[in-house]
């Protein structure tokens, strides 16, 4: 989904950046920000 997280100062967090084609213009940034957080939902509750 992404290619590189870089760490941040604040060692709890962490940056990437979020590519997205023509046709995922129509979302807004909070749009976006949302997915994201719902894939990472997801997948911190996926059994391992």
């Amino acid at each position: 989904m992404w290619g590189r997280v870089r760490s941040a100062p604040d060692p709890t967090c962490c940056s990437f950046e979020v590519s997205v084609g023509e046709n995922a213009m129509e979302f807004t940034p909070q749009e976006v920000a949302a997915l994201v957080r719902d894939v990472l939902d997801r997948a911190s509750r996926a059994p391992s």
